[in-house]
């Protein structure tokens, strides 16, 4: 089986899929890099194919893996996270104002659009920071930990998912307008001191 990585063959003696990916993105991780797409035999092995065990003990003629700097890619990441901050804060004082408008069903939306947002901003940051290897229960500067701040995160959107439960749109309405944007300046800063942290690291 011919084992690539960008391009370039790997010296390896792989007899399934799941051998080639695994020795591919160790080599991968000895350079700093990570696996970010696979192709077997030029086609693209996705999610599916990850989850059969069956395919991955099959045999290739070929398997391509791409990878990509770690410390670039988690930087990227965290930069789309400040972008999408841009976008919760957008759809939070939509919904604000669309509560005090009276309509209610078109905040709830707008609401549900920036918790999917908050979501997945929470989960990036969890899994960049597996990446890098952040720690973080370790304080950001002029913050406290991270893990501290997403947890905060997940407290201030139970409660106002709760506020929406119970219809009391007066206090969904005072979330948004005094509470989220503490909380998204507090995340603004903890990107920012993390996306330091990365870029400080030796060999970054």
């Amino acid at each position: 089986m011919k084992l690539l990585l960008d391009e370039q063959p790997c010296p390896c003696d792989v007899g399934t899929i799941g051998e080639a990916i695994a020795e591919g993105a160790s080599i991968a991780q000895e350079r700093g890099r990570m696996v970010v797409e696979v192709l077997v035999d030029g086609v693209v092995w996705d999610e599916e194919a990850f989850a059969d065990p069956a395919q991955s003990e099959a045999p290739a003629d070929e398997v391509h893996l791409i990878s990509a700097d770690r410390v670039e890619m988690v930087v990227g990441v965290m930069n789309d996270a400040v972008a999408t901050l841009d976008q919760i804060e957008v759809h939070q004082n939509d919904a604000a104002d669309l509560i005090d408008a009276g309509d209610e069903t078109g905040a709830m939306r707008t609401i549900g659009e920036a918790i999917s947002m908050w979501s997945a901003i929470h989960q990036a940051i969890h899994l960049t920071g597996e990446v890098v290897s952040l720690r973080l229960d370790e304080p950001v500067e002029g913050l406290g930990p991270a893990g501290t701040i997403m947890n905060e995160l997940t407290q201030s959107l139970s409660s106002l998912k709760d506020s929406i439960v119970r219809h009391d749109f007066v206090v969904v309405g005072d979330v948004l307008r005094y509470e989220m944007p503490n909380v998204l300046t507090r995340w603004r800063d903890l990107i920012r001191g993390l996306r330091e942290r990365v870029l400080e690291e030796p060999g970054s």
